[in-house]
């Protein structure tokens, strides 16, 4: 009889720990985000996410907030040193710009690179995922 309890309490621990593997893998493919302060005031931000609907694409948004109305900031983005967005773009009423496109995943590692420049003071911010 103990044989027998130890085979179940070993296979129920064995179907317990196959969702928990899956939630574990899911978390892997999480959503990667970089944000920091622009030079002038406000926020930048970089978000590179798996698109739901379209596998083995990337949806990329950048973009900046609570900077002043009005102002204008150019955008570059690379994925793996190739540019696919320089947009100089003006703050909406709320003080807030965002840009999005959909990448391909490349082979390997894929690295993104913002660059966000305040056209009116040529402060420059930065940020880079890998994924």
């Amino acid at each position: 009889m103990h044989r027998t309890r130890t085979a179940a309490l070993l296979t129920t621990g064995a179907l317990v720990a196959v969702p928990l593997a899956l939630v574990t893998t899911g978390a892997a493919q999480a959503d990667t985000d970089r944000s920091g302060a622009l030079a002038g005031g406000g926020r930048y931000e970089l978000s590179v996410d798996r698109d739901d609907d379209r596998r083995a694409t990337f949806e990329v948004s950048v973009g900046v907030d609570d900077v002043r109305p009005g102002s204008r900031y150019t955008f570059v983005v690379r994925q793996d040193g190739k540019r696919f967005v320089r947009q100089t773009v003006t703050a909406d009423d709320e003080g807030d710009v965002d840009i999005e496109r959909l990448r391909p995943d490349t082979a390997g590692r894929d690295r993104f690179v913002l660059v966000v420049t305040d056209v009116s003071s040529g402060a420059r911010s930065k940020a880079v995922i890998v994924r």
